[in-house]
């Protein structure tokens, strides 16, 4: 498993979630207490996404 950059310039909740299918905007899920769930696919399809935005060339 690739190590997942320090900062995530893509917040992951901004993508659709491969796993559970939740929409841009909605959390996988939420626990009692109010915390929001993110899946890990998630956060790994974000910090690709970021890793491709650094590199992409500036105009």
């Amino acid at each position: 498993m690739p190590k997942l950059p320090e900062f995530i310039p893509v917040d992951a909740a901004s993508l659709l979630c491969t796993k559970c299918g939740a929409k841009p905007g909605i959390a996988c899920g939420t626990l009692k207490n109010g915390t929001e769930l993110i899946h890990a696919e998630r956060i790994k399809a974000a910090a690709t996404k970021g890793t491709a935005v650094r590199k992409a060339p500036r105009k």
